[in-house]
């Protein structure tokens, strides 16, 4: 009997033990939970920490803004090449090689234009017909003038970056004016002359650049731009009905042939074949008095 009370108590004591045990762990687990709610009351939640959130599936790209969406493609652009000589201020013989990316959107908007142009009545350029059989010379004069003046206005925008490439391609080489002057029309001198065919025998300078190729009207026009946008030299465009020609007039310090206008005097450049210098004319177009100025200005 005594042995049996002496288990029974050995059992209580045990059964005691364990209640102790699971009150003190209910009671730290209690404790915790108190801790932490008053903790996740003060202070954030950690950006690090196990928090839910919802994922937006990505829109499709017709319906995105125009910011989200990807970059266009690259237009598809004409890569031309050019590599010439030129004698700078200083005699020294440079070797000039020019890469040029001419948009293919470019060109065959400025070869549309110049259509539009050939469609265009007399009547409507702002040439009066009679003046035709008054006299020819002043009606050509009249007529050419238009379509040049359209050309040129046509392309004096995309021209715009082309001639601050040109700048960057001067400071980088440190170019002094007058050889920025040499530059130039050496470089137009050396495009290759061919007739383009057409209406009117004509190409926008824009192709020119873009095929490479040009003849007197096409390069003196280009190079016209050229010097304009860039500011170098006061510059017109001089036209010849006798000898169907045209060069550019440049009032530039030089010496030899020039024709009078404004009060300036503007010295002949053949831009048509290398070789020329400011104030030559050709042997076969050498008389100052068949050529007039062709103000290009509205």
């Amino acid at each position: 009997m005594a042995e049996e009370r002496k288990k029974s108590g050995c059992l209580k004591t045990v059964l005691v033990l364990i209640a102790s045990i699971i009150g003190f762990v209910l009671f730290l687990g209690v404790a915790a939970m108190i801790v932490f709610a008053l903790r996740s009351g003060d202070e954030p939640l950690d950006d690090g920490g196990d928090i839910d959130y919802e994922l937006t599936e990505q829109a499709p790209p017709e319906d995105r803004e125009p910011s989200e969406t990807e970059a266009p493609p690259a237009e598809e652009a004409i890569v031309s090449a050019f590599r010439w000589k030129f004698v700078d201020s200083r005699a020294r013989t440079r070797t000039c090689d020019l890469t040029l990316k001419i948009l293919k959107r470019d060109v065959a908007d400025a070869m549309a234009r110049l259509e539009e142009i050939g469609e265009t009545s007399v009547e409507d350029l702002g040439v009066d017909p009679a003046l035709a059989r008054a006299n020819q010379t002043a009606y050509q004069r009249a007529l050419w003038r238009e379509i040049f003046r359209r050309v040129r206005l046509f392309e004096d925008e995309r021209f715009e970056k082309i001639a601050r490439n040109f700048e960057r391609l001067f400071r980088r080489d440190n170019l002094a004016p007058p050889d920025r002057v040499r530059y130039l029309f050496t470089f137009v001198q050396n495009i290759r002359y061919q007739r383009p065919g057409g209406t009117f025998d004509l190409l926008p300078p824009t192709a020119t650049l873009a095929r490479r190729f040009g003849d007197c009207d096409t390069k003196s026009i280009l190079l016209l731009i050229l010097y304009e946008k860039l500011r170098l030299v006061p510059c017109e465009l001089l036209w010849s009905h006798r000898y169907a020609h045209v060069m550019l007039g440049v009032a530039a310090p030089a010496s030899g042939d020039f024709l009078r206008y404004k009060g300036g005097r503007y010295f002949f450049l053949e831009t048509t074949y290398p070789g020329w210098e400011i104030g030559e004319l050709p042997p076969d177009v050498n008389d100052p008095s068949a050529w007039r100025v062709v103000d290009l200005d509205p």
